[in-house]
């Protein structure tokens, strides 16, 4: 199983954002990334809007950062941790101009990007854009065939409806090979068949655990898809939320709010075919128990200056580790930014890629809440 993490301030989607969100520095920001990045989460990924209309800020939120320039941003700021959009709509953007930004950030990431894109449901947003919101499907089937050729063909050429080139030379060409992996957002049929056809995997949008077994195996039955080489990642919701096609109104789901509901949940998705999900870093009360039993402790000081107990223990079941922690001062972790790396760091789960990551938590080190200078 892989975990990302939503990148913090980046979007403020009222059911997922927290406070502090709206006023973190990008220093703040950057410090988030890079502790992702040190805790080994798999992906930071970055969702996208380009307008908002007035009608749906209620509902949504009214930032939406450019998802390619948030997640170049990221590349930059860390190492080893891979940068996704969760999703862009493909049909927005100029096909030329995305494949050169999908391998020009690939090439200087070392190989760090996955491209996750969709075809949009918001009306208004292609009319605002001067696109046909009709056409969604096949502009994007279109430009996704386009920008292979563009990255994979020394002498490329195009002759399709939307898009046509010959006689150019597209360099640099993506670090991974072919191309970097395609993350199909959506829950309909047609976005499956066009993950069956092209896609490393499918991201759909909190789409319900009931509809969920009929879907994956629609997608099963995709031509070519079981004598596919590459690996293919099922991206689902940890909660089991939905969201409203149209007005993404977001219900709820199963609660999160404890060591044992988060592995019960980690469960219950992988048995159903996930490969990947999102970390929920929760907004709730996080005052916990202890962990029973015997487990190696690391102190850090708390956001508001108490004192933070941690305890970790193995999830032997999942290959994870699992934080839990006793509070002193401060009860409620998810309202400050500082919160948000106690919550990446010990509240969640991250993949455990060694010993040695282990042994190196069990040492003292620098205090992670502590500002430079």
């Amino acid at each position: 199983m892989k975990f990302g993490l939503g990148m913090p301030g980046t979007h403020l989607f009222p059911p997922g954002a927290h406070p502090w969100e709206a006023t973190a520095s990008p220093e703040e920001l950057v410090r988030i990334a890079q502790r992702a990045d040190e805790l080994g989460y798999d992906w930071l990924s970055v969702p996208e809007h380009i307008l908002m209309v007035k009608e749906n800020v209620e509902v949504m939120g009214s930032r939406w950062s450019h998802a390619f320039t948030a997640i170049a941003f990221i590349a930059g700021a860390t190492k080893r941790i891979r940068v996704t959009n969760g999703v862009l709509v493909l049909p927005w953007h100029n096909c030329l101009e995305m494949a050169k930004m999908v391998s020009t950030l690939d090439f200087l990431s070392g190989g760090r990007v996955t491209l996750g894109f969709g075809v949009g449901n918001a009306v208004r947003e292609f009319k605002l854009l001067n696109v046909d919101y009709h056409q969604r499907g096949a502009i994007a089937d279109e430009y996704v065939d386009a920008m292979i050729e563009l990255w994979t063909s020394d002498d490329p050429t195009f002759n399709g409806k939307f898009v046509q080139f010959d006689n150019v030379v597209f360099d640099p060409k993506p670090v991974q090979k072919p191309y970097p992996p395609l993350w199909v957002g959506g829950n309909t049929k047609a976005a499956l068949r066009r993950a069956g056809r092209i896609g490393d995997g499918w991201n759909p949008s909190a789409i319900s655990r009931e509809k969920f077994p009929e879907m994956l195996e629609y997608l099963h039955e995709q031509p070519g898809f079981g004598a596919r080489t590459r690996p293919f990642d099922i991206v689902m919701s940890l909660s089991g939320s939905t969201v409203e096609v149209g007005t993404h109104r977001q219900t709820a789901g199963a609660s999160l709010d404890s060591r044992d509901a988060i592995l019960e949940q980690v469960g219950i998705i992988e048995k159903m075919g996930a490969t990947a999900t999102n970390a929920h870093l929760g907004g709730e009360d996080l005052q916990r128990r202890p962990v029973s039993g015997e487990a190696p402790m690391v102190r850090r000081r708390g956001p508001a200056g108490g004192p933070v107990t941690l305890h970790v223990q193995g999830g032997a079941a999942h290959g994870l580790f699992v934080w839990t922690l006793e509070l002193g001062a401060v009860s409620r972790l998810g309202d400050t930014w500082q919160g948000c790396l106690q919550l990446m760091e010990i509240e969640m789960f991250r993949k455990l890629h060694g010993a040695g990551e282990l042994e190196h938590l069990r040492q003292p080190g620098p205090d992670p809440l502590k500002r430079p200078g």
